[in-house]
């Protein structure tokens, strides 16, 4: 996790937060309230990178003092927090990069939710779909590595997206 914030702190404009590391439930829920207080008007990526526990359409990310016999209690219910965003007063975007197992029943949650896109203000990536594992914090990783290589001007995705406007809808 600390590889990612070192990367996004190289972009300017990006305000980068010291990385929450084994924090409890209240602690988590702190972190994310000030971030939706002290960043309001602005946008967000929130990362969470650890295990996650799919029960049906509810995604729990358990955390340093969380009980597996009574998540809804003592994990995160990332659902909560989406629709914290979605339906908040604060229209800011916030992008969820999820590297944990069963992290896609969080993009499913999403479809449940029926926002039309353009009123979208979440948006999820995640590191496999609800019925499969995250290992080794490979996603992270990845990311990490792809965001570092932007920086460093080995992709022009930006000529990419011209190019792609330029050419018009495809049919």
């Amino acid at each position: 996790m600390r590889e990612l914030a070192s990367v996004l702190s190289l972009f300017d404009g990006l305000n980068v937060r010291e990385p929450v590391i084994d924090a409890d439930r209240v602690g988590v829920e702190e972190s994310w309230r000030n971030l939706r207080r002290d960043s309001a008007g602005r946008p967000r990526i929130v990362h969470f990178a650890g295990h996650g526990v799919p029960r049906g359409p509810v995604l729990y990310l358990p955390v340093y003092d969380s009980r597996l016999t009574e998540l809804p209690e003592s994990a995160i219910d990332i659902g909560r927090w989406l629709n914290e965003v979605e339906h908040g007063r604060d229209q800011s975007p916030v992008l969820f990069l999820l590297d944990v197992c069963g992290a896609g029943a969080a993009t499913d949650f999403q479809l449940f939710q029926d926002i039309p896109e353009d009123d979208r203000r979440t948006w999820v990536i995640a590191a496999c779909t609800a019925d499969e594992s995250a290992f080794g914090a490979r996603f992270t990783k990845a990311t990490a590595q792809a965001l570092e290589r932007l920086h460093l001007g080995h992709w022009d995705i930006f000529g990419v997206l011209r190019a792609g406007r330029a050419a018009g809808p495809r049919s």
